[in-house]
């Protein structure tokens, strides 16, 4: 029973991005944090730094000088680390993942919605604002709240099957998803380029029951905009 509970507890995991005002208790932000401290760490040093942003001053000023996600709920949560140790194969940037999927879970099981952002600028201002120690890298922001209820995605999310991403010992069907050396720059790609990427990633979001366009709030449009044509 409790591996099906998990099962359910996984998929019922979204990234949401549209938050009613209402602020989450401190006790229960409490929680979800201390069960991300049980993630796996390489070799267990630890060097994660959880900072909790629920301070609606603040959020509004590092989303008017850092990064106007810091406006879209009232909870934001930033991963740093030291990066000094740990840099085979990125060990530290790896726990940070484990960290951040157990927050995530964890939120989950509590009624409380989430969105994982690795996409931000303004870091130096971040961890001046913040007091993030000079030696720390800023890993990712964790977006935190109540959903609206128009924000709840009730159908199905795709998933790639499994024999697209999942392959048993030396499996002859293996393939690369995009063609090998593919440039950088996108106007240098030729006609059959464009077309793999598109048939790799068109079914993730061109689907028929997708309406991704529909769960972005109007500060996610803004920021979107002006990242895209700055004033």
């Amino acid at each position: 029973m409790t591996f099906v509970a998990f099962s359910n507890l996984v998929r019922a995991r979204q990234s949401v991005r549209m938050f009613d005002d209402r602020s989450i208790p401190r006790e229960v932000i409490r929680e979800i944090v201390q069960l991300g401290q049980w993630a796996p760490y390489s070799c267990n040093l630890q060097l994660a730094q959880c900072t909790i942003v629920d301070d609606p001053e603040l959020l509004e000023a590092l989303s008017l000088h850092a990064d106007a996600k810091f406006g879209w709920a009232p909870c934001i949560l930033v991963l740093s680390f030291d990066g000094r140790l740990g840099r085979k194969r990125s060990a530290s940037e790896i726990s940070i993942g484990g960290m951040m999927q157990t927050i995530l879970l964890a939120a989950t099981e509590k009624g409380i919605s989430t969105c994982p952002m690795a996409g931000f600028a303004g870091d130096q201002e971040i961890k001046k604002r913040l007091n993030i120690p000079r030696e720390h890298e800023l890993a990712l922001l964790i977006a935190m709240g109540y959903p609206t209820s128009d924000s709840i995605k009730k159908e199905d999310r795709f998933r790639l099957s499994f024999g697209r991403f999942a392959f048993w010992n030396r499996d002859a069907s293996r393939k690369a998803d995009l063609p090998k050396n593919l440039s950088m720059r996108i106007k240098d790609w030729s006609m059959n380029e464009v077309i793999s990427y598109r048939e790799r990633l068109a079914p993730v979001y061109l689907y028929d029951r997708h309406y991704r366009l529909q769960v972005f709030s109007d500060a996610v449009f803004e920021s979107a905009v002006s990242r895209f044509f700055p004033s």
